[in-house]
C-alpha cells in the first residue's frame, strides 16, 4: 500500500527501455540509477518507505499489458522520463494515455495546482513533439547543452566535476515535487 490513500503505488516510472542500457559499470542503467535515488529521496522526505513501480521487463506468466494497466490504475503519480526513445515508444504513449484516463476516472489529474504527471527530461526533444499534457508542465532537466558544441550531454555522462551533484540535486527536486 502506498502513502496516498487508495493507491498501491506512490509513483509509476514510464520510460523507453533503451534508456536503461547499462553504461558499462555495475551501477546499472540510467533509469536504474534514477529510480534508486528517487525512491531514497522520497523516502527521506516522507519519513517512511514509499512504493515506486516501473516495468523492469515483466517475465514469466504475467500478461504484459494487463500488468502495466493494473499498475497504472493503482499509481498516484506518473513520472515520464522524456528522451528520443520515450517519444518513439508506443508503450510510453499508452502508459501516458492510460494513466491520464485512470486519473480522470478517479477524479482529477491535478491535486491543487500540481499535475499528477511529472516530466523528467533525460535528453532534449522538440517541444512540438510532446503530448500536450507533458508540454504543460516544466519538468526537471537531466542534461546540459555544451555552449561550444551545442550538444546535449546527459548529466551522468557529463565529465564536469559537479555533474553528479547536479544530477542528485535534480532527483531531489523531483522527489520534493512529488
Amino acid at each position: 500500500m502506498g502513502l496516498v490513500t487508495g493507491y498501491d503505488n506512490d509513483v509509476f516510472i514510464s520510460y523507453g527501455h533503451i534508456d536503461n542500457q547499462p553504461f558499462g559499470d555495475p551501477g546499472g542503467g540510467w533509469v536504474d540509477i534514477f529510480h534508486e535515488h528517487l525512491q531514497n529521496f522520497v523516502n527521506v522526505h516522507m519519513g517512511r518507505r514509499t512504493k515506486v513501480w516501473r516495468d523492469k521487463r515483466l517475465t514469466g506468466g504475467e500478461v504484459f499489458s494487463d500488468e502495466i494497466e493494473q499498475q497504472l490504475r493503482s499509481s498516484a503519480v506518473l513520472v515520464s522520463v522524456i528522451s528520443p526513445a520515450y517519444m518513439r515508444s508506443e508503450w510510453c504513449n499508452r502508459e501516458l494515455v492510460g494513466f491520464t484516463k485512470a486519473a480522470q476516472d478517479r477524479g482529477s489529474l491535478r491535486v491543487g495546482n500540481l499535475q499528477r504527471v511529472v516530466k523528467v527530461l533525460r535528453l532534449p526533444v522538440e517541444r512540438s513533439a510532446l503530448p500536450p499534457l507533458l508540454d504543460e508542465v516544466l519538468g526537471a532537466q537531466f542534461y546540459r547543452v555544451d555552449p561550444a558544441s551545442e550538444r546535449a550531454r546527459d548529466l551522468l555522462l557529463d565529465p564536469s566535476p559537479d555533474a553528479e551533484k547536479v544530477f542528485l540535486a535534480r532527483v531531489d527536486d523531483v522527489a520534493q515535487d512529488l
